[in-house]
């Protein structure tokens, strides 16, 4: 039996294109949840026609998402106590070829893996061997990806560099990054859900959250030199601290709206004049979408769209700014790639034996 742990949407969204293809191949898999983000994730699911978690370690804290970092100490305490009462219970789930299977550099992505080894079985890490070169930036992302690096058996690298950084383990390059499959699954060409001309910014990362005054400074750089109506997609995490510095600003071009389902997201990506944002999973979207995009970070770990469309701030307002006045020169045309990461995924997962090759027609 496969298993995906997760507890994000995003989480989901990067693995969902790998449960497609098993689901066409009839093979079984289930979810485990940790629930790190809470309705948000039941959304995810349900728009994305996932199946529901067959097992709950946890529901956030008392139900409510993480939104800060001592909220975690209770949710991975209520995880572990979860993992160790059932481990007879979800061993015997996983039956006899079992692989875990965890995504990116999330804290359930630390606590799948260290449940694998718990239960005594293999697991696997999608996006692996990503490294900024920084443990603590960004913070604590980097930690996650160096813990899982240690801790998984098999590694899906998403390029040739990350292939190397896991030298010595058992790693396939799998070319991209899965959102790649994410996008071609979903892209379509229904009118977009903002209407034009407008730019989307998502900013949302625990590392730019925590500063408030330099919040401010982004939307004040972004306010004075848009050419187009901009939009922030917020959310329980996001809304607050974003919503307190427009106030302080006195913006009227710039307006925030719910976060869209991943359908309409990635439309809206693909019909925005420009994208602003700080998401690494956006990044690898929009580096095959082709949409002029600010990557509002002080680094990036993935090459996806750097020195196409994608520009780098390093958290330099006076690069905000420049992009602004000139994100027309950053627009590229999607390109399909020949290899699906997905593809590959499923291919390394039949030679080594946890999937059965597909029957060959006669």
């Amino acid at each position: 039996m496969i298993v995906f742990i997760l507890g994000t949407p995003a989480e989901l969204i990067k693995v969902n294109p790998v449960m497609k293809r098993l689901r066409e191949r009839g093979v079984p898999f289930e979810i485990w949840s940790t629930y790190q983000h809470t309705d948000i994730l039941d959304r995810a699911i349900e728009f994305l026609e996932a199946p529901s978690p067959s097992f709950v370690f946890a529901r956030g804290v008392k139900g409510q998402p993480i939104e800060k970092a001592l909220q975690m100490v209770p949710w991975l305490l209520t995880c572990f106590r979860s993992l160790r009462r059932n481990r007879k219970r979800l061993r015997q789930r996983l039956g006899e070829n079992p692989l875990v299977i965890v995504h990116g550099d999330t804290v359930t992505t630390v606590f799948g893996a260290l449940a694998a080894k718990f239960l005594k079985v293999p697991s696997a890490h999608i996006e692996a061997g990503l490294r900024s070169g920084n443990l603590l930036r960004p913070f604590p992302e980097e930690i996650d990806r160096r813990i899982v690096g240690m801790l998984a058996t098999t590694h899906f690298a998403p390029n040739a560099k990350a292939v190397e950084t896991l030298r010595g383990k058992d790693a396939v390059n799998t070319l991209r990054n899965t959102a790649v499959d994410g996008v071609l699954d979903t892209i379509s060409d229904r009118p977009a859900p903002i209407e034009k001309p407008y730019g989307l910014v998502l900013l949302h990362r625990f590392e730019f959250m925590q500063q408030p005054g330099f919040i401010k400074q982004t939307l004040e750089a972004l306010d004075r030199t848009t050419p187009v109506p901009l939009y922030i997609l917020t959310d329980v995490y996001s809304g607050g601290p974003i919503t307190n510095a427009l106030k302080a600003i006195g913006s009227d071009k710039i307006s925030t709206i719910p976060k869209l389902t991943y359908p309409d997201f990635v439309n809206a990506m693909a019909n925005a004049e420009l994208v602003v944002t700080d998401s690494g999973g956006a990044q690898q979207e929009l580096g095959l979408i082709g949409t002029p995009t600010l990557l509002h970070r002080q680094v990036t770990e993935s090459p996806d769209g750097i020195g196409a469309n994608i520009l780098l701030s390093k958290w330099d307002l006076a690069t905000v700014e420049q992009f602004m006045r000139t994100y027309e020169t950053f627009r590229v045309p999607l390109v399909r790639p020949e290899h699906l990461p997905s593809e590959i995924i499923i291919d390394a997962l039949v030679k080594r034996g946890y999937v059965s090759p597909a029957p060959t027609e006669s």
